[in-house]
């Protein structure tokens, strides 16, 4: 009996990451908060441009 695959699309992926953000919104924020660094993602120019007028 052969296995069939179910192909994913971007619809059943947006549809089950909404139900998991309404479902854990605090989860979510909390693990984004603990494996993402934001800093690694802004350039450090940028910070000597925003704080130039001080």
């Amino acid at each position: 009996m052969p296995i069939s695959a179910k192909q994913l699309n971007f619809c059943d992926i947006s549809t089950d990451f909404d139900k998991f953000y309404n479902q854990n919104q605090d989860t979510l924020f909390s693990l984004l908060d603990e494996f993402i660094n934001i800093n690694d993602f802004i350039p450090f120019s940028f910070y000597q441009k925003y704080y130039s007028k001080l």
